[in-house]
């Protein structure tokens, strides 16, 4: 938990929902509450790497499962993480909202249907003190491994120029792009880029 809270303290999505003020205790607590239920569920269902106790981490989601079970746990993961991430300020409910509806059109434009047969990186986090490490390249290589091994491809999303440059370092090419904060009176910063990258196998 804790170096997810790290990695992600400054990252441009989590800054343009809070509308680029700090991030306050209350939601603090509900990213805690929500990482709570969710890393289990994750731990369970998907396939989660770490090197030393966690301080760099991967979660690889396979191809979706094809059982009434596996479905209603994605789901639920979905919808907790939906939902809990809406708590907040009309306004941090609207930039939610723009962020799922935009990736949704993004993912659906470029890659359709071939997520059912695609291996997902749903997160790859080191903390500030260990990047550079070398960590964040080994659990990709390895999550690299395990889809070629399945001849399948890998897709994700990123948002910021460095990580388009390492993804783009181990194979992944933008396939598209969301943009948020475009068309937001409210938002003084640059807009927010999330690319979809893939891998082909």
């Amino acid at each position: 938990m804790r170096t997810f809270t790290w990695a992600f303290q400054d990252d441009p999505v989590f800054r343009y929902r809070r509308a680029g003020k700090k991030q306050t205790w209350i939601s603090k607590a509900v990213q805690n509450m929500l990482l709570t239920w969710i890393i289990p569920l994750w731990i369970y269902w998907k396939i989660c790497l770490t090197i030393e106790a966690g301080k760099s981490f991967i979660v690889l989601s396979p191809p979706p499962k094809t059982t009434w079970l596996g479905t209603t746990v994605d789901s639920l993961i979905m919808g907790i993480w939906k939902n809990l991430q809406r708590i907040g300020s009309s306004g941090q409910a609207k930039r939610q909202r723009e962020l799922e509806t935009k990736m949704k059109a993004a993912i659906a434009r470029s890659l359709g249907n071939r997520t059912d047969a695609m291996f997902h990186v749903e997160c790859l986090a080191t903390e500030p003190a260990k990047q550079g490490c070398g960590y964040g390249s080994a659990l990709l290589r390895q999550a690299i491994t395990l889809a070629e091994r399945e001849r399948r491809s890998i897709w994700l999303s990123t948002d910021t120029k460095e990580n388009v440059k390492f993804y783009n370092s181990h194979g992944f090419k933008t396939v598209d792009e969301a943009v948020l904060g475009n068309e937001n009176p409210g938002w003084d910063e640059p807009p927010v880029v999330m690319s979809i990258m893939v891998r082909e196998c």
